[in-house]
């Protein structure tokens, strides 16, 4: 919608969405890295340069 009163121009809109939230998620373990800090003694600094201090996979899942 807009509206010109005089020298100035009023807009206004309105943007609706449908969302959906999916409350019983599917918990499948795929595997997790942790972070200690063992390469450079900062954790969040061995997580910017991709250094895991540990990673396990869910070899079940890729067994069957």
């Amino acid at each position: 919608m807009t509206r010109i009163l005089g020298s100035h121009t009023l807009k206004a809109g309105v943007q609706l969405s449908l969302e959906q939230v999916n409350v019983n998620p599917n918990p499948t373990f795929n595997g997790a890295f942790t972070f200690y800090g063992t390469e450079t003694g900062s954790d969040f600094a061995d997580f910017l340069i991709g250094v895991a201090s540990n990673y396990n996979l869910d070899y079940a899942r890729y067994l069957t």
